[in-house]
């Protein structure tokens, strides 16, 4: 079992006034005893905060890479705060984690015990994997944008999240790469200029980096697919973000794309195809994401005139009779709650029922 003592955790990104002391008290609470870095930028005028190490940088700035809508590319602000504050650590393990996001639980040493040990092939570039929660781990079979790994969270050896992010800055003419030359047929973001988003950029330099010949020109780039799933299988242990031992507060963490992410069984299932591991997937993991797929239907983008599918009409129809349900007077709570059990698992069923026949043995 890992002891807390050696375990250091990287705090990173720009300081928010709310959201940073939560992460940090969270840290405290959860992992009493670790490590805690917090590495943002100089600031003459920085609060006191509960840490161990502070770490301040100079902020690189960051490039707008979609005009229309203003939006800058903060990769080389990641990569020096998190780098800087990899480069303090001491421990044997490493946590690097937003400085907007709260630590709930330990989940995620779990998985790294029973699961981090890598498949004895070529793919397997770290040591130990690495626990990644899913979003936003992009499944380029469903959205084509390989080599898509979350940057929210990863936990690891030091030396493996060390070298991930141990690359170097992206050159400030990515950010107008489309801006004078024809966008690829399959466009995953029309009004992003870059030639990569951020979670691209990191793990293909990071790849890169240690050898790998990628065929990966642009974000729209599939002809390594094969090679990105695989990789992620080798690399990483994806967890749903559900599981990891997280909770994201700057914005609703389901509102981009849930449904293009890799969860875990996913990943299981790359894992058993590229290199014949058999991982356990306990009965309890589809009933968690039937008791999930209430508040995804709330989160899940505003009818927009018509519907593309049943399960949109499940989701409309699971909507109606869980408000009106809400009106039922205390007495007929319980029937309330049980009908909105039934409903979960109903809506969840067209929504993962891929999930369950991909399997080739039954769940245990």
């Amino acid at each position: 079992m890992i002891r807390n003592e050696d375990i250091t955790v990287v705090v990173q990104g720009a300081i928010d006034k709310r959201l940073t002391p939560i992460c940090l008290a969270s840290i405290r609470k959860v992992l009493p005893g670790a490590t805690v870095v917090l590495s943002t930028w100089k600031d003459p005028a920085l609060p006191k905060f509960d840490c161990d190490v502070l770490v301040q940088s100079e902020d690189p700035g960051a490039g707008v890479a979609d005009w229309i809508h203003n939006v800058r590319n903060n990769v080389n602000r990641q990569i020096v705060s998190t780098l800087a504050g990899l480069r303090e650590v001491r421990t044997k393990y490493a946590l690097k984690i937003r400085s907007d996001i709260e630590l709930v639980s330990r989940a995620f040493l779990d998985y790294f015990e029973r699961l981090g040990e890598p498949p004895a092939d070529p793919a397997a570039v770290l040591k130990r994997r690495l626990v990644v929660n899913n979003l936003y781990c992009t499944d380029p079979r469903v959205r084509q944008l390989c080599f898509h790994i979350s940057d929210w969270t990863q936990f690891g050896l030091t030396e493996d999240v060390l070298a991930l992010w141990d690359i170097d800055l992206q050159p400030q003419e990515y950010d107008r790469f489309y801006s004078d030359r024809e966008r690829p047929e399959i466009d995953t973001f029309p009004t992003w200029n870059g030639r990569y988003v951020p979670e691209q950029y990191i793990w293909a330099s990071f790849l890169k980096k240690r050898g790998l010949d990628l065929r990966f020109d642009h974000r729209s780039d599939g002809r390594d697919l094969v090679l990105s799933e695989k990789l992620f299988a080798a690399n990483l242990v994806i967890v749903d973000y559900e599981d990891f031992g997280i909770r994201f507060r700057k914005f609703d963490p389901y509102r981009f794309d849930y449904d293009t992410q890799m969860d875990h069984l996913r990943w299981a299932k790359l894992a058993a195809t590229y290199f014949s591991e058999s991982i356990d997937i306990p009965a309890s993991y589809l009933l968690k994401k039937a008791f999930r797929s209430s508040r995804m239907i709330r989160i899940r983008r505003k009818w927009r005139g018509g519907f593309s599918d049943m399960w949109q009409v499940v989701r409309m129809v699971e909507r109606g009779i869980r408000m009106i349900l809400r009106l039922i007077s205390r007495p007929v709570a319980i029937l309330r709650y049980s009908v909105e059990i039934v409903l979960r698992a109903v809506s969840s069923l067209f929504r993962n029922y891929w999930i369950a026949r991909a399997l080739k043995k039954p769940l245990r």
